[in-house]
């Protein structure tokens, strides 16, 4: 009985270090070389044309932003996670005053 209650013991020790090593594999994971900071996005070297938000990245969640859109005041993303709106840069939006519908959360769609 001993020997078996030794052995279930070893069996919940190697369960916790199993579970400690997963977290710290997935935090090296977010330290590693694997990233590049372009501002304002990082982005991950095997996805260059994939912005991550950098809200989510500092939880170490590797999370996309969507497409960009200009709402006239700026050039926007959104997290696709967090749901931040995230400026990407100045507004690209001519001042001739038309109506452009970007699709972003401010256009037709958004209303």
């Amino acid at each position: 009985m001993e020997v078996y209650d030794q052995l279930m013991s070893l069996k919940r020790n190697t369960a916790d270090l199993e579970d400690q090593n997963r977290e710290l594999k997935e935090k090296l994971r977010f330290r590693s070389e694997d990233f590049d900071f372009k501002n304002p996005f990082w982005y991950e070297k095997r996805y260059p044309d994939r912005p991550l938000c950098p809200k989510c990245r500092s939880k170490q969640v590797a999370a996309p932003v969507g497409a960009p859109y200009d709402n006239g005041s700026g050039v926007f993303r959104r997290c696709l996670t967090c749901d931040t709106p995230l400026e990407e840069g100045p507004s690209r939006r001519s001042g001739t005053g038309s109506y452009q519908d970007d699709g972003g959360p401010s256009g037709w769609m958004g209303r």
